[in-house]
């Protein structure tokens, strides 16, 4: 896991280190363990370094035996299958990323699916003047570009491009309304007017600062599945246990998020398959709420592996103190409450660990969600595969016009007419094009990254996501529950994670610490201008204080809230804390 960027000039203009060193600078915090240069006369290359695999001799740029220059960000788990597979070219390194070179030399941008991995890289073949940028078919690495009359620009994170100037903050009105709506932004718009981001699939083919060709890899590739319940389980054992396998190649020490849910049952499991006792757990929980509270489950799992199990508390004073840091973290921002537990976790892991294993992706391959188990139903009872309302659609008489807000996932729905999906498969594909790179892979990202660790997520694993995805329904979800054939894989493999017992899922108590403070952070929301353009004085007063008794407003308060501390952040370049919100 690192930071990358770099500048592709059209002709008459040269990258320079003055151009450059501000681009590592802005993502020194990806890449705490070194940083490396290439220029040319024509495109300058910058990678900051956190060492996870080959520490030794891993350093970037690293270069092809052809003259191609390399700069990545993530992991290949497959490289050292790859590497044996293609003995024959001179490997300089036992880095992990050295495999992109050595296959795109043979294959060109074919070679991504031989990847079996999270990436996003920048491969400069000099010859040619070639500039590629490409990102894993499921994105859960970043990778974000500008693209000017001079340049293309290119970075790990948006406001990088925005603090080394070559991008400006100017927002994008049609990413703001995805923003507010859906608490993310889709395909390739950022809420910044001149940043754009690589799709999750995507190669850009740059030649001299111009964009000459892209194309883009589908994450899901087909499976013919059988029906034998019992072979699925076995199957899935198979799967899954290989992709943590893979997944646990590291050289520094790792651990897991443990919630006490499904996903991360499961993941415990394996990984203590593979690792044996001692493993090091993280679980979180907000005592002095209402929330309900699984770390007893998550404890009595972790012991029962002989895990290094840490509990951590989340309380109301941590919601104020690290919100403007979860805020300034999401540059591409997302509105989730589940960042503020994630942001405290990896603050907490980052003092024993460089790499953590979570279960993002359990959900969406899996189907475990309660839309999952809607699209199932027929029309006439309610049967769905997208909502179709918005976050602030509960407000009336706003300010702004939101009109457009979904255009992206009606394009999808109306591309999925075209393919032979079950309505289940089309709400799972809904997600896998949206919600999972743009909100939870996003989150997990920005997060962790923050405290300079490594996340990885087995379930987003193009084995174990082709498996889960072309699994027949009824194995997936019924009528009342989800995840079935996972839930049967945990009951034969690790029973004391009580599979079938109803899960409360993991929510963040964000209304009542709101509620609490609701005339203070409506007065002070009320008094900004992005707050302005959004709702009346009237509008925001009325919301914030309809919290304390009305929690269909909690959401929209939040986005609300959320999305003020984020514009005085990123646009107006004025971080607020709780001691302004508070007065």
């Amino acid at each position: 896991m690192c930071g990358i960027a770099g500048i592709s000039y059209r002709e008459g203009n040269s990258p320079t280190l003055k151009a450059l060193k501000p681009l590592t600078a802005a993502l020194a915090h990806r890449g705490p363990d070194g940083d490396g240069y290439f220029m040319d006369e024509t495109v300058g290359l910058i990678h900051t370094r956190l060492s996870i695999i080959d520490l030794g001799t891993g350093g970037q740029p690293l270069y092809g035996e052809n003259g191609s220059v390399l700069v990545a960000n993530g992991e290949i788990y497959n490289h050292l299958e790859l590497k044996e597979l293609f003995g024959q070219y001179p490997y300089k390194t036992h880095s992990d990323s050295e495999v992109i070179l050595s296959y795109w030399q043979r294959y060109g941008a074919e070679s991504l699916k031989y990847l079996r991995g999270m990436y996003a890289f920048a491969l400069y073949e000099p010859k040619t003047k070639d500039l590629f940028l490409a990102r894993d078919p499921f994105g859960i690495k970043p990778l974000y570009y500008t693209l000017t009359k001079d340049y293309l620009a290119f970075a790990s994170e948006p406001m990088a491009l925005v603090k080394a100037e070559l991008a400006s903050n100017e927002l994008c009105p049609q990413a703001v309304h995805e923003l507010l709506q859906l608490r993310f932004s889709t395909c390739e718009n950022t809420p910044f007017l001149d940043i754009k981001r690589l799709l999750p699939g995507e190669v850009l083919q740059v030649r001299e600062g111009s964009i000459v060709k892209r194309c883009c890899h589908e994450a899901l590739k087909p499976m013919h599945m059988g029906e034998a319940e019992t072979d699925h389980i076995e199957d899935l054992d198979v799967v899954l246990s290989s992709s943590v396998q893979c997944h646990l190649r590291s050289d520094v020490p790792y651990g897991l998020f443990l919630s006490g849910g499904i996903d991360s049952s499961a993941m415990l499991a394996l990984m203590h398959r593979h690792h044996g006792p001692g493993l090091k757990t993280y679980s979180i929980g907000f005592p002095g709420t209402q929330q309900h509270d699984e770390r007893g489950l998550a404890a009595k799992m972790a012991h029962s592996v002989e895990a290094n199990h840490h509990d951590v508390d989340f309380t109301q004073d941590d919601f104020w103190n690290l919100l403007p840091k979860v805020v300034a973290a999401h540059d591409d921002p997302v509105i989730d409450f589940a960042a503020l537990p994630t942001f405290k976790l990896a603050m907490v892991a980052s003092e024993d660990v460089k790499v953590v294993v979570s279960g993002e992706g359990g959900d969406e391959v899996f189907a475990g969600y309660r839309r999952y188990q809607r699209a199932l139903r027929p029309k006439i009872l309610g049967g769905r595969i997208w909502r179709g309302k918005g976050v602030l659609d509960a407000i009336p008489n706003k300010i702004i016009d939101l009109d457009g807000w979904d255009d992206a996932i009606q394009d999808t729905i109306l591309d999925l007419k075209k393919r032979k999906f079950t309505a289940l498969q089309k709400a799972q594909y809904i997600d896998f094009k949206h919600w999972l790179p743009n909100d939870l892979l996003t989150k997990l990202d920005r997060c962790l990254m923050a405290h300079g660790v490594e996340g990885r997520t087995p379930f987003v694993d193009k084995e174990v996501a082709a498996f889960g995805f072309f699994l027949p329904d009824h194995h997936k979800a019924g009528w009342s529950q989800g995840k079935k054939l996972l839930r049967d894989w945990l009951a034969k493999y690790f029973p004391i994670s009580a599979p079938y017992a109803k899960k409360r899922g993991f929510n963040v108590p964000v209304g009542e610490w709101m509620a609490a403070a609701s005339g203070q952070i409506a007065r002070w929301v009320g008094s900004q201008e992005s707050t302005q353009t959004l709702l009346s004085n009237e509008q925001c007063q009325r919301l914030f204080c309809r919290m304390q008794h009305d929690k269909k407003s909690v959401i929209p308060a939040w986005v609300i809230f959320y999305y003020t501390l984020w514009h005085r952040t990123h646009i107006q370049g004025k971080p607020a804390d709780a001691k302004e919100i508070l007065g």
